[in-house]
């Protein structure tokens, strides 16, 4: 057996151990509207605009997560004082916390008035509710199907779902104005609501998460075309919480607990090696925590403590801005 030869049967290297907590223990308590950071995007922006925004998201994660892993921040457990009880029982969905993403158009001329707002959870990055700004009033909040809302946002069901049942494409401007307007006007049906927030999805919250959605919505702003998502894309989409979790599992433990599910959703996710997946090229850019891999015994008793999760820091988007270096560039080339 020649020297190659070996060096093709050496086992993989095995994955960087989970880094200490050098961040907050906890998301943080917000208990008012305007403590919910806010950050906005204007639907005419050119690529660079898109990725200084994304960017400043990406900051602001980092400032939240308890530690990164493999550059992935990893979102913060739930805070304890947030909780709420319904029928004497706590909420499961409860302890959460969120930013807003505030949509415009600068090229509006009717009503320069005109914002649609996007609530996004800050613990599994769900878009759970939005609401509008029509003649410079505020309507209320409306939520999506089956998505908690903290009941002092004081939501409505919209009775409309944000699942991924739908196919939908990216691009330019002109799709994104189609999106805001489909949002921002109060009269349209449900199903251009749906169309236009599973848009809004995969722009914001799925390129959020998954690099090769970063790649694929920049690539579409710049050339103007209405690109689709490829199977593999929606495949990667909705088996992110779980790659999260075994990418976790993984730097614990060194194996993950279920190798055949991982296995086949490697498969059907078009990965051929874990180094796709996390890592200095991997596709995971923000990971949702797991609590069976990190609810050590000693956060247990942080959580049970009096006052725990009151002083924890609430970083806006101006902290984020303060915290991106000068040389820091963007999280994606912009080339």
């Amino acid at each position: 057996m020649d020297e190659a030869e070996e060096e093709e049967q050496l086992p993989p290297p095995p994955p960087p151990p989970l880094p200490p907590r050098t961040g907050p223990r906890c998301g943080p308590w917000q208990r008012r509207l305007n403590e919910i950071p806010v950050i906005s995007f204007d639907v005419n922006c050119s690529v660079a605009d898109y990725v200084v925004f994304m960017t400043l998201r990406f900051t602001r994660a980092g400032l939240l997560a308890p530690f990164s892993y493999c550059g992935a921040p990893v979102t913060p457990h739930k805070n304890p004082r947030a909780r709420e009880k319904k029928g004497g029982k706590e909420i499961d969905d409860s302890g959460v916390f969120y930013h807003i993403i505030e949509l415009f158009n600068s090229l509006e001329e009717d009503d320069r008035s005109l914002r649609v707002q996007l609530l996004v959870s800050d613990y599994d990055g769900y878009m759970v509710a939005i609401r509008r700004r029509v003649l410079n009033t505020w309507g209320a909040w409306g939520r999506f199907n089956h998505l908690y809302v903290p009941s002092w946002l004081n939501s409505e069901d919209m009775g409309v779902d944000a699942s991924h049942n739908k196919k939908t494409t990216v691009g330019g401007s002109p799709l994104m104005q189609s999106m805001f307007y489909a949002l921002v006007r109060p009269n349209r049906s449900k199903d251009e609501i749906r169309k236009a927030a599973l848009r809004a999805i995969v722009i914001f919250i799925e390129a959020f998460r998954l690099s090769c959605i970063l790649r694929l919505v920049m690539g579409a702003m710049r050339t103007g075309k209405e690109t689709p998502l490829e199977p593999y894309h929606w495949e990667r989409i909705n088996s992110w919480g779980h790659l999260c979790k075994f990418t976790l599992q993984r730097a614990k433990y060194g194996q993950v607990e279920s190798p055949n599910v991982l296995e086949r959703m490697m498969n059907t996710c078009n990965y051929t090696s874990f180094d796709e997946i996390i890592g200095e090229n991997g596709d995971l850019t923000w990971l949702m925590r797991d609590e069976g891999t990190l609810l050590d015994d000693e956060l247990k008793r942080w959580l049970l403590r009096r006052g725990a999760g009151t002083d924890i820091a609430n970083p806006d988007f101006d902290a984020a801005a303060a915290a991106v270096a000068p040389d820091d560039g963007q999280h994606e080339d912009d080339d």
